[in-house]
């Protein structure tokens, strides 16, 4: 994920094994120019694929997190998820990076968007994918959607915009039929011209008009004469 443009670049549906974690570091080779910084938690296969990948033509950091553990150390390792975070580590890997830019942070907000977005990743339920397919299909879906069709809170824009890849938010039809094939991304203008918003007109009754808004002293919900006895 660009920390940048909060665009999704490549992703990978997989179990989380070396062999894996070299396919999506020469995946994202592929897709990113230059030489970037790259960030990563404390998984130790991340070290050798993105050298494999990436060679000198990057600035690897990682963060490592400390964790307190409560009770025994075996009882640490049957928890369902980790303890309170005590401490952060951040390591250069390779390269010449930012030291204090080498964070998680937005890629560990997107996983949580991924979890809310998607009702299949959820914890503890029977809304698992039952087959890969469909799960990798899900995941596609998400991250198309995520980077074309969602604006972001903070850019405003979607990611996709913010790259330059489009210039519009795209809807989840145009989205769909470029994914198959059947169409192109139309062309529309950066900024759409808003309609002007409409005004309220107060309601009203026979004491007459009906104060909108909470800024009021007259009660917002009043009893009326009349309805069965």
């Amino acid at each position: 994920m660009d920390a940048i443009s909060k665009l999704v670049i490549s992703y990978n549906v997989d179990k989380r094994t070396g062999e894996a974690t070299h396919a999506f570091a020469h995946d994202l080779r592929a897709r990113v120019l230059g030489a970037p910084q790259i960030s990563t938690d404390g998984w130790s296969s991340y070290v050798e694929a993105i050298e494999s990948a990436f060679g000198a033509d990057c600035s690897h950091g990682v963060v490592m997190k400390q964790y307190a553990i409560a009770g025994s150390a075996e009882q640490a390792a049957l928890r369902y998820s980790p303890s309170k975070v005590i401490g952060i580590e951040r390591i250069v890997v390779s390269g010449n990076p930012d030291v204090p830019s080498i964070s998680t942070t937005y890629i560990e907000r997107q996983n949580l968007t991924l979890r809310m977005s998607i009702k299949r990743m959820a914890r503890l339920t029977n809304a698992f994918s039952k087959k890969l397919r469909n799960l990798k299909a899900a995941i596609s879906l998400h991250m198309a959607f995520y980077n074309f069709c969602r604006v972001h809170e903070t850019l405003r824009v979607t990611p996709a915009m913010q790259s330059g890849l489009t210039d519009h938010v795209w809807s989840v039809d145009e989205l769909l039929r470029v994914a198959l094939g059947q169409d192109k991304p139309s062309p529309r203008p950066p900024h759409a011209p808003l309609a002007p918003p409409r005004k309220r007109s107060a309601p009203i009754s026979d004491d007459g008009p009906i104060p909108i808004g909470r800024a009021t002293s007259v009660p917002f919900l009043r009893v009326v004469k009349g309805g069965a006895s």
